[in-house]
């Protein structure tokens, strides 16, 4: 149950952000991005994907970035 918890979450906040980077509301994309972050680590740990893995920690440093110059740094 878990497992399909994780993928739904996957579904649905992974395409969400994107789309948001593209609209009027891309402020909220890297937090849409980052909360997608947990549930592809959950997922990738426990079907022991390891090269998956690697990918989930660039994108969750590029979403990082993008909250960075989107939420924190002055302008």
């Amino acid at each position: 149950m878990s497992d399909l918890i994780a993928q739904l979450a996957i579904l649905v906040l992974g395409p969400t952000a994107i789309v948001l980077a593209n609209t009027q509301w891309r402020k909220a994309a890297p937090v849409v991005g980052l909360m997608s972050q947990p549930f592809w680590f959950w997922t990738t740990i426990a079907h022991h994907q390891w090269p998956v893995l690697a990918t989930c920690f660039i994108y969750t440093g590029a979403w990082a970035f993008g909250f960075y110059n989107l939420w924190i740094k002055r302008r």
